[in-house]
């Protein structure tokens, strides 16, 4: 899948690599559904490539060849077991690096999600850092670039990559799928204008379902549903994953009634009224069951609780 807002980063990495001017940690930053891992990758068959030239890698080489099978030894990726980046995950790393690699070019690792590493995985993470192996490039992906280490940061060169226009995440949307233009709208406006967020929302049916979630909504005002039956649906179904963009819409319909955002909510095929501050309180408590979800809790439970506050906190009227 080409994504073209990230050829600029692309192509100014690839002056380092023919240079051999590789850093030794790089740290990638955007908000979720930019592209950071898939950048990250770029970035690491560049690094691994045998023949790499002004337009980028050979393809035909044996590192592109293991690469493309998915088989390299030369490049690891960890990521977070149970919502953590576990210290014995890095040290596991930093014993790895020491070994040469198989093909004399560089060991890659990215780190997705770094943010996700506990202190202790952090520090065992810095003492390499301070002491980088040779031919050894290290990539961090994050969402919260403020939750890592200050330390950790003034130790990677720092690429963010910048938000695109609405116009160019539509028109990409548009070449990779079939859908229609009022769902590709909607779909870039639950994921904040993140494209590959948007994707994933297209492909996966969840706009049926989020607004499935708001027609439950409406029928929990109107006392023609009971609560129970919305848990159950909503919990045997996976909606509750669906919660951060029922949250979006919210502020959305805040945004608007205050003037602060164009919400086109004909776009969204519904409005919601209920007291603001009432919906803030809501949308607070989205975010801290969302937060839960990462936590060995009963989540049927915690989610009757929550349709509970939207009971309280709404008004008898969504249109």
């Amino acid at each position: 899948m080409s994504l073209p807002w990230l050829k600029e980063n692309i192509e100014q990495f690839i002056p380092l690599v023919r240079e051999q001017r590789i850093p030794h940690a790089i740290l990638l930053s955007a908000p979720r559904g930019m592209g950071k891992v898939e950048l990250a990758k770029e970035m690491a068959h560049l690094a691994m490539c045998e023949n790499v030239d002004d337009e980028g890698v050979c393809f035909q080489c044996s590192a592109c060849e293991l690469l493309k099978a998915g088989n390299h030894t030369d490049l690891s990726v960890i990521k977070a077991e149970n919502a953590v980046i576990k210290v014995s995950q890095i040290r596991k790393l930093t014993n790895d690096v020491v070994l040469t690699s198989s093909k004399n070019q560089f060991k890659v690792i990215i780190i997705e999600e770094a943010e996700k590493m506990n202190l202790s995985s952090a520090n065992a993470l810095l003492k390499t850092l301070e002491e980088p192996p040779q031919k050894v490039l290290i990539i961090l992906t994050t969402n919260e670039v403020g939750q890592l280490l200050p330390t950790i940061r003034s130790r990677c060169v720092k690429i963010t990559i910048q938000p695109i226009s609405q116009s160019l995440a539509h028109q990409w949307l548009t070449s990779q799928t079939d859908c229609k233009e009022d769902d590709i709208a909607f779909a870039l406006f639950l994921s904040d204008n993140s494209p590959l967020q948007a994707y994933s929302i297209l492909q996966n049916n969840t706009l049926d379902d989020v607004r499935a979630m708001v027609k439950d909504m409406e029928n929990l005002q109107k006392n023609t549903i009971t609560l129970l039956e919305v848990s159950k649906k909503w919990f045997s179904n996976n909606w509750h994953h669906n919660l951060n963009f029922i949250a979006v819409i919210l502020l959305g319909y805040l945004s608007h009634k205050n003037g602060l955002r164009n919400t086109n909510t004909a776009k969204l095929d519904f409005s919601i009224a209920s007291e603001e501050s009432g919906l803030l309180v809501f949308i607070r408590n989205i975010h801290q069951f969302s937060k839960r979800l990462e936590l060995p809790l009963k989540v049927e439970l915690q989610l009757e609780k929550l349709l509970l506050m939207w009971k309280k906190a709404s008004s008898s009227t969504i249109r």
